[in-house]
């Protein structure tokens, strides 16, 4: 995972048939399966399958994304001598039991190209259970606010008073990917109140977080309703 950059963006007078992507900077990611096969000694055959995936999390629209399917094939010799490799055998210790708060915010714009861009904040509270060396499951509470959905709810003519009533919340279930200090995590979260209907009663979230020492946590998640992003959560937490 990292950046990409595309040069031919959607622009509504020089580009506008371009509806994949809004933004020249974009979140890339590159997900690859393979495996090898030793020919003799030093000469390697490796294959597999790939696919890559650009996208600015709904920070600008559009934002429907460009994946790019691939295959690789690999001829590979390899020079010097082969280092013995020595297995570590150091018993590994872990917290099995984990609670994990997180303040995060981001930014987006609705469906219309070119309009206005709203702020987004989330509110996270998590239990963490270390099943095995590298994975967990978990389950939480999520206090969010988009305020686009203001916007949303005045072109549907429905009455908001409070800001307040825009809060979303919900309660969430997931999967983490642990190695070492990095953490991958898979969510799938069910709205318990939500003022906005139309994205329906389930969100998902996936993304990477770091634990920078023993208690501070960096974030980085992209909140989704199924392959439809909302915004990205740039954010820090804390581990109890």
């Amino acid at each position: 995972a990292g950046l990409g950059f595309i040069e031919k963006i959607f622009d509504p007078d020089l580009n506008n048939k371009a509806t994949a992507i809004g933004s020249h900077v974009n979140a890339f990611i590159n997900l690859r399966l393979s495996s090898y096969i030793r020919l003799y000694k030093g000469l390697v055959l490796d294959f597999g399958l790939g696919l890559s995936h650009f996208s600015n999390g709904g920070s600008k629209k559009p934002n429907r994304g460009i994946n790019i399917p691939t295959l690789n094939l690999s001829l590979i010799y390899e020079l010097g001598h082969k280092n013995e490799v020595i297995k570590d055998t150091t018993k590994y210790t872990y917290t099995k039991h984990r609670i994990f708060t997180i303040l995060s915010g981001g930014f987006a714009q609705l469906s219309k190209p070119g309009g206005k861009t709203y702020g987004a904040s989330t509110l996270q509270a998590f239990y963490d259970f270390r099943a095995t060396k590298k994975s967990s499951f978990g389950a939480g509470i999520d206090l969010m606010y988009f305020a686009g959905n203001r916007e949303k709810f005045r072109r549907d003519s429905v009455a908001v008073g409070s800001p307040l009533e825009n809060i979303q919340v919900g309660g969430k279930v997931f999967y983490q990917f642990n190695m070492h200090r990095l953490m991958l995590p898979i969510e799938l979260g069910f709205y318990a109140y939500s003022k906005e209907k139309s994205v329906g009663l389930m969100y998902h979230r996936i993304g990477v977080r770091f634990q920078a020492t023993d208690h501070l946590l960096l974030n980085l998640t992209l909140k989704t309703h199924f392959a439809v992003a909302e915004y990205i959560e740039w954010g820090l937490g804390w581990r109890f």
